[in-house]
């Protein structure tokens, strides 16, 4: 969440809650893992943010850390 909420140069924000920066989560953890050698410069991937900031309260927490 964090991640999306901080883009890079131009890119653009991204609002999303648990469930909808979990595609994000589960690649960067398959990236970091090494016995999982599966991403390299010739993949293209679509991550799907299925949510926004439904609960106010707890995106606010998250984001302060």
């Amino acid at each position: 969440m964090r991640i999306l909420s901080n883009p890079i140069k131009n890119d653009s924000i991204i609002i999303a809650g648990e469930s909808g920066a979990s595609g994000l989560g589960a690649l960067i953890a398959l990236k970091n893992d090494k016995k999982y050698n599966l991403l390299n410069a010739n993949l293209n991937i679509l991550i799907i943010n299925t949510e926004g900031d439904t609960d106010k309260d707890n995106y606010n927490k998250i984001m302060k850390g």
